[in-house]
């Protein structure tokens, strides 16, 4: 239901950057190996379903999120270094502004795009852009923990490999859609529940245009 809201949203105001996020941060490293780190990122994409996501709104009964089994690895390097500090950050503000424009179409997996800025030997500012539909901040801190821990293990060892997920998104998909239809976990939550009172918005809301309408409820 939270990933249906931000995409419903997006579509409504596609042109705005709604749920378009830009991530940074800074990485230092002994030595940075630019495809070393394509490598990882490849890997992660080929463990990670939500990192070859797409979603169908409108051919199917209800909406859909589709999984790829291949799909590009959007990643760009570029090399920043020998330029002053204030040139390196005027130059990434440039940057994220052009890509604030630059659209997400929910239907094109990947939504998600990644480019490292080289500041300086061994320091990299990285930048992780997304559709919020596929990334909430845990998830984005854990994504960023195991790309780092893939490219050391890679430059450590070739033929380094990552772990099996125990439990994937489409599994906690079913068991949710599974928990919805159980009356026990219905009676559970009404009896849980019971006493307390619903909160009303102040105001009554437009759903077409999100404008504020009328009286308070």
């Amino acid at each position: 239901p939270i990933q249906k809201g931000m995409l419903f949203a997006n579509i409504r105001k596609n042109k705005q950057g709604v749920y378009h996020d830009q991530i940074l941060r800074f990485v230092e490293y002994n030595e940075y190996n630019p495809e070393l780190f394509v490598k990882a990122l490849k890997l992660l994409v080929e463990k990670h379903e939500i990192l070859r996501t797409g979603f169908n709104l409108t051919e199917h009964d209800t909406p859909v999120q589709i999984v790829y089994k291949k799909v590009d690895v959007s990643f760009e390097n570029i090399n920043f270094e020998g330029k002053a500090k204030d040139e390196q950050e005027k130059l990434i503000r440039q940057y994220l502004e052009e890509d604030w424009k630059k659209s997400m179409s929910i239907s094109q997996a990947p939504l998600w795009r990644m480019t490292n800025f080289q500041l300086k030997e061994g320091l990299i500012c990285n930048l992780f852009v997304c559709h919020h539909a596929i990334m909430d901040g845990w998830s984005d801190a854990s994504f960023a923990t195991e790309l780092n821990n893939t490219y050391l293990g890679l430059r450590s060892d070739s033929e380094f490999k990552l772990e099996k997920l125990k439990c994937t998104y489409k599994e906690y998909v079913i068991n949710t859609l599974v928990a919805d239809s159980n009356e026990k976990v219905k009676e559970f939550w009404k009896r849980d529940l019971n006493g307390y009172l619903r909160s009303n918005f102040p105001y009554n809301i437009n759903l077409n245009t999100g404008n504020l309408i009328g009286e308070r409820t």
